[in-house]
């Protein structure tokens, strides 16, 4: 896909074998380093496709697409941004409009979206340990609940979840996309904290149609096969934990255990990953 073409600064030379024709109807799209794409301009950086004749902006397929400011700056701001440095700052510091950096936010987790369903969320990851977790954040007027999972050997994001309300149907759709990213394995290993939504939310996104019987008649939701789901339930007194609990809500211990070891993710039961990061990234 376009949105998936490499980001190039100013400063670095143009390089049409590395580029592709955005154009959806020309024959040469997506297709790299067959001589099809040529160099239009240097001063505001095109490329020509000898197939379509059309010309296309160097930043194409990118969040940057359409914008003028230099791409260094836009993605100093964007990075201030990620580390939660404030607007207001940022448009002190750079003499920027309010409204610029605001759009910038914007496009960047609009394109972020993008790249996600088309990279992450193709059921091709063969996850075999996830954690999730929820974090409560405080926004204008109002409270907001986060639901993120990551995989741990890989310590991607799977997915995120965003409302007004820590309920099941925040937990839902969070397993739900994370169903999306997942190819189906043999064992797979869910930890999560002590909130009740988890266990049936999980349940029902890991199964998989079964035809039983030859001829008509409906197939069968069976849930995927060795599925353990491990429950950490910290007890905390003046912000620090002082009791964890730990326990198997589906599975066996001995098969938790040997998923922990066969993807580096502790010796016990836990969602230190998750949590940390999660935190971190709030902050």
């Amino acid at each position: 896909m376009s949105m998936l073409r490499s980001m190039k600064t100013n400063s670095e030379p143009m390089d049409a074998s590395k580029q592709f024709c955005p154009n959806s109807s020309c024959s040469a799209r997506g297709k790299i380093g067959e001589g099809t794409i040529s160099i239009h301009g240097h001063k505001r950086p095109r490329y020509r496709c000898q197939i379509c004749k059309k010309t296309f902006s160097a930043r194409a397929g990118t969040m940057m697409e359409g914008l003028r400011t230099e791409e260094k700056t836009i993605t100093t701001i964007i990075t201030l941004l990620a580390y939660g440095c404030p607007i207001q700052a940022i448009v002190h510091a750079y003499e920027l409009d309010e409204r610029t950096v605001a759009n910038w936010q914007k496009r960047a987790g609009a394109h972020s979206q993008r790249v996600h369903e088309a990279i992450v969320e193709q059921g091709n990851i063969k996850s075999q340990h996830i954690q999730a977790d929820e974090i409560r954040a405080k926004g204008r007027k109002m409270i907001i609940w986060i639901a993120l999972a990551m995989d741990i050997s890989s310590r991607l994001w799977l997915a995120g979840a965003v409302s007004q309300h820590r309920d099941r149907a925040l937990i839902d759709r969070l397993f739900q996309q994370v169903r999306a990213c997942c190819h189906l394995v043999q064992s797979l290993l869910v930890c999560t904290d002590g909130f009740a939504a988890y266990p049936k939310s999980i349940v029902r996104v890991f199964r998989e149609k079964v035809k039983k019987k030859s001829g008509r008649g409906r197939c069968c939701l069976e849930v995927w096969p060795s599925l353990c789901i491990a429950t950490v339930i910290k007890k905390t007194q003046k912000k620090r934990v002082v009791e964890i609990t730990r326990k198997m809500t589906r599975g066996i211990v001995e098969k938790a255990q040997e998923l922990l070891l066969l993807t580096h993710g502790g010796s016990e039961l836990n969602t230190a990953f998750i949590a940390h990061d999660v935190r971190n990234e709030i902050v």
